[in-house]
């Protein structure tokens, strides 16, 4: 009998967890939601930020790899034209990887050819800067101001063959009135592909 009442209870915990539940747990929810296509679901990766192109290279064949694989393939898709593309990653909350996700397409679009400038445009914590500490020039905001032009704020990343705008100021925040203002500026100015 007791046997009984634990199932029972277990079974209400585990009822009472799922109605609570107020995240996405699959692509088809998420498109029913939203109403938008989902590109593709990379799943964790064990190494973060600038470590990713080591490990995808040393590990081609792995879940994250193809994830990604078929995430450069959907966004080259959208963009059958051939015209320069900008690509946006962001995430809800800190730590959801949007870095990672951010180097690993780069280096996926490098690898077939494609000019990819990286725009840290993490305001708060400029993560891909912190990836890239031994870069030095930090001109998101100076180009922002237009107290640079967008070449002079433009670095190699050395090993990898892209191309950044770091940020790193105090004052970034002061020069952006809105992102999709600066993108847009940006990719007139550049006209190739940018991720993050």
């Amino acid at each position: 009998m007791s046997a009984m009442y634990g199932l029972l209870a277990s079974l209400a915990i585990v009822l009472g967890c799922e109605m609570q539940r107020d995240g996405f747990r699959t692509a088809r929810e998420l498109e029913a939601a939203t109403g938008h296509p989902v590109l593709a679901q990379v799943p964790e990766m064990p190494l973060k930020g600038a470590n990713v192109a080591q490990y995808l290279a040393n590990a081609p064949t792995s879940a994250p790899a193809e994830a990604l694989r078929d995430l450069r393939t959907s966004v080259l898709r959208l963009n059958a034209d051939g015209a320069s593309q900008v690509v946006v990653i962001t995430i809800s909350v800190a730590g959801e990887g949007a870095t990672t996700a951010a180097m690993a397409l780069a280096q996926s679009l490098h690898g077939l050819g494609r000019s990819v400038l990286l725009i840290d445009g993490d305001l708060r914590a400029c993560g891909l800067t912190r990836h890239f500490s031994e870069l030095t020039v930090k001109a998101l905001g100076p180009v922002l101001r237009e107290d640079a032009t967008l070449e002079e704020g433009i670095q190699n990343i050395g090993g990898y063959g892209l191309d950044a705008l770091l940020c790193g100021e105090s004052d970034l925040l002061r020069a952006i009135f809105s992102r999709r203002t600066v993108l847009n500026g940006l990719s007139k100015r550049r006209g190739k592909p940018m991720v993050r």
